[in-house]
């Protein structure tokens, strides 16, 4: 009965189910998490193809969460954007011409170490993932993905309780005590 009333909530385009009995701090939390996603994230989409810009937008805007969101075609264009402009979350393809994925993200995270920086990419092990988490790479986004996988990383990017109604993901995030899936 729990999973039925769970799918008829995400059909419905609810938030959050709170099966009974609730506390008052259940209602809070939620209040809170609903008032942070209204509050607006600045976002830093990086990719050199425009058409996977367009489709990252797309999928951004069917987000829960409130996007600001700048493009930046290449590495060197990310970092002159962030010199002006402090970004909550950098989506960042992993293969990119001229300069690297992970090169912008050094050079983006030394700018602003708040910024939790995502690889967008087709490969999630070997030799360049560990460099990346060295580098300080936030989470890896697996291609293909949808707005849940989205919603998941920022949700953890702003360590806000994830809603019961959202569907595991298959990104990868990097925190103090290692790495999970999303």
């Amino acid at each position: 009965e729990l999973q039925a009333i769970t799918e008829i909530g995400r059909r419905l385009g609810a938030y959050e189910f709170l099966p009974k009995p609730f506390r008052v701090s259940d209602i809070q939390r939620t209040v809170a998490s609903f008032d942070r996603l209204e509050a607006g994230l600045k976002v830093l989409l990086v990719d050199d193809s425009q058409t996977a810009r367009r489709l990252m937008t797309r999928i951004l805007d069917r987000s829960r969460f409130s996007i600001h969101l700048a493009e930046a075609g290449s590495g060197a264009d990310a970092i002159r954007q962030a010199r002006g402009t402090v970004f909550d979350v950098i989506f960042c393809d992993l293969n990119m011409p001229d300069m690297s994925g992970l090169e912008a993200t050094q050079a983006l995270l030394r700018m602003n170490a708040a910024s939790k920086v995502v690889v967008v990419s087709t490969v999630t092990e070997g030799p360049t993932i560990e460099e990346a988490w060295q580098v300080g790479v936030f989470a890896f986004l697996q291609k293909p993905f949808d707005h849940e996988n989205v919603d998941a990383i920022l949700h953890e990017a702003l360590a806000m309780a994830r809603p019961s109604l959202v569907r595991p993901g298959h990104a990868r995030i990097y925190g103090r005590r290692g790495m999970k899936s999303a």
